[in-house]
């Protein structure tokens, strides 16, 4: 693709990613799964297809809602709510085709906009620089580590280390001097109100914003009155899936000050 300027830090190979193992979650054993890409003078598509139970029209109309699935018990219905957010950003269209034991089909087109990038860098930049600052990122989920990492990295500047469970968050925050923590309240290997407790007996580190599918009250719920008292250390929260314009205006507004000259 010499010549040629896709929207934004590579994001099609990361959201084709996606999109991959969602069709290898959901393929029939033995079965295969083919990924087309095609290139013209104005766009770049992607088409990916698996040979597994398909959808009914009905499912396949509201599968990018937030929380919808086709197979409930498999996911959480936000992957592909946050895909179809992600491609629009990016000025691109996402469209589903399947049918009941046919298999499904995504297609993805993103316009080649040599200048996309250099926009939208300039846009983000303008809320916040994040240049000489580093961001901890506490995510077990793949797909959300990429799509924050990257637009901390690309979009803002930040130095970004990417923490998959509670252990190494701790060890990571032990050893680095992060200006925003982005903690997942529901890690595989620890609770919210244990790692809570350790990050409160480090040395001070920047806010932590907490982030979650469930609400703040529910997760609240969950913890006993002492471990809430816990929660004081929390600066904010951002409910998945978050846009881009929501962390820039949370590190505006609570990190700001930290930024290095």
């Amino acid at each position: 693709m010499s010549g040629t300027c896709l929207p934004s830090w590579n994001c099609p190979t990361t959201l084709l990613g996606n999109l991959i193992e969602n069709a290898i979650k959901y393929n029939r054993e033995g079965s295969n799964i083919s990924v087309r890409i095609q290139e013209t003078a104005a766009t770049f598509r992607m088409v990916i297809e698996d040979q597994g139970p398909g959808m009914s029209a009905e499912q396949a109309d509201r599968i990018f809602d937030l929380y919808a699935t086709s197979n409930p018990g498999t996911g959480s219905g936000i992957g592909l709510y946050v895909t179809k957010k992600l491609v629009t950003l990016l000025g691109g269209t996402i469209q589903v085709s399947s049918k009941l034991g046919k298999g499904t089909l995504f297609t993805l087109v993103f316009p080649l906009h040599p200048t996309y990038e250099e926009e939208e860098h300039t846009r983000y930049n303008d809320y916040f620089d994040g240049r000489g600052l580093k961001a901890l990122v506490i995510e077990d989920d793949s797909f959300t580590q990429k799509y924050l990492s990257k637009f901390l990295e690309t979009y803002l500047g930040f130095e970004v280390d990417i923490a998959g469970n509670g252990a190494k968050a701790l060890e990571m925050s032990h050893n680095g001097d992060y200006a925003i923590i982005f903690l997942d309240a529901y890690l595989p290997d620890i609770r919210l109100a244990a790692l809570m407790s350790a990050f409160s007996k480090e040395k001070q580190q920047g806010p932590i914003v907490l982030t979650s599918g469930a609400s703040k009250e529910s997760i609240r719920e969950e913890l006993s009155p002492e471990e809430q008292l816990l929660l004081s250390n929390i600066k904010g929260f951002l409910s998945k899936p978050y846009s881009f314009d929501e962390i820039s205006t949370f590190l505006m507004e609570n990190v700001a000050q930290q930024k290095k000259l």
